[in-house]
């Protein structure tokens, strides 16, 4: 069994690592978002598989639907994982200013996930708009 010191070591370094990989995976799924936008915004008619069939939007549209509910699933898995190991230091070590840095917090998830909604809500938007009410239209040029 670990001695306090140690498992307090191993415990911080979880953190440390949980914290950098949420930071990571919430800039490279933005960026991705953002890279969709710009690709959707330059072209005329970018996503011509869009229509080959009317059921593609929708199959679409669910798939952006079902992006953003996993990502709501994965920032309260980071969260509910982060407060799990900093409950566990706060045991061992009452000074939170140590380790408190490393926290994911509840302000925290909630800005990553209104940020990636509004980018998805964005795709979403643009691919209801343009293959379903314009359907016509976009797809006749």
């Amino acid at each position: 069994m670990l001695d306090d010191e140690k498992r307090f070591n191993v415990l911080l370094e979880q953190l440390k690592f949980s914290y950098t990989e949420y930071i990571d995976l919430s800039l490279k799924v933005s960026g991705i978002l953002l890279i969709v936008i710009g690709w959707f915004s330059t072209g005329v008619n970018p996503l011509k598989m869009l229509c080959n069939s009317s059921s593609m939007a929708y199959i679409a549209l669910l798939f952006v639907l079902l992006g953003e509910v996993l990502m709501v699933g994965l920032n309260r898995d980071a969260y509910i994982k982060s407060a799990t190991i900093f409950n566990s230091l706060y045991k061992i070590e009452g000074d939170i200013t140590i380790f408190q840095r490393y926290r994911i917090t509840k302000l925290t998830c909630a800005c990553t996930i209104i940020g990636h909604f509004s980018m998805m809500f964005g795709i979403f938007f643009f691919i209801y708009y343009k293959y379903i009410s314009l359907y016509a239209t976009t797809c006749t040029l």
